[in-house]
Parts: structure tokens; C-alpha cells; sequence
């Protein structure tokens, strides 16, 4: 599977790691689970790994996109974990566009990502 997802219930949010491309049916399951735990837990954080990217099928991926759309006011922040340089300019889009508070770290810098989903609230500001 090149994409992960694991629970932290505690500290209240989910980490996504993905490593390759992403079969619908593997992104189908994440999406599912994240929501449960959004339901269950309501606002949440998200973690979001990325060691390699691979072909994404556009027409799997846009109903799922359309899910996480919906779950935009249940996340309270978003921590992008990456050394790819060519997604800092996706998570600033998505900085602009989301309610969430995203940030973007170096994998090296995992821990201070962890550490910042945890942190009490600031004022939003663009990655």
C-alpha cells in the first residue's frame, strides 16, 4: 500500500503517509477513516507525510477531494511533512483556500510538525 493512515487519538489527529502512487480503493479507505475520526473526535488535526508522489487517476480522485471539501471546517490544522520542493506552492494554495492552519516541514523536521499539531491555537497565517 503506498498510502498509510494511522490514529492519534490522544493528541487528536491523523497522520497520512503516502509513499507512491495511490489506488482509488486505498484512497477510498483513508477518506473513510479520517471522517470517522472527525465525527468522533470533531476537530482534528492532520499529518500529512509525503515521501514520494505517483500517478493519481483525476477521476478517482475528485469524489474523494469533494469529501474532504466537506470536512474542511472539522480540521483545525494541517502539518505537511516533505522534502519534495514542488509541493510548497500546492500548500500555500491550500493555505489560502482552507480555514485550516497549514504549514509545511521538512521530513528532518517531523517532530516540530508533531509538536505544532499539538500546540494550542494561533492566529492564521499563510505556510
Amino acid at each position: 500500500m503506498s498510502i498509510a493512515f494511522t490514529e492519534h487519538p490522544e493528541e487528536r489527529y491523523v497522520e497520512v503517509v503516502i509513499d507512491g502512487a495511490i489506488p482509488g480503493r486505498d484512497l477510498a479507505d483513508v477518506m473513510t477513516r479520517a471522517r470517522a475520526f472527525a465525527e468522533m473526535h470533531g476537530q482534528i488535526s492532520v499529518l500529512k507525510c509525503v515521501r514520494r508522489l505517483g500517478f493519481v487517476n483525476p477521476l478517482t480522485a475528485l469524489p474523494h477531494a469533494v469529501t474532504g471539501l466537506g470536512m474542511l471546517g472539522r480540521i483545525r490544522r494541517v502539518a505537511v511533512v516533505t522534502d519534495l520542493r514542488g509541493l510548497a506552492p500546492l500548500t500555500r494554495a491550500s493555505g489560502l483556500l482552507s480555514p485550516a492552519e497549514i504549514r509545511q516541514f521538512t521530513m528532518s523536521q517531523d517532530l516540530a510538525a508533531r509538536a505544532w499539531l499539538a500546540s494550542p491555537d494561533t492566529a492564521k497565517h499563510p505556510v
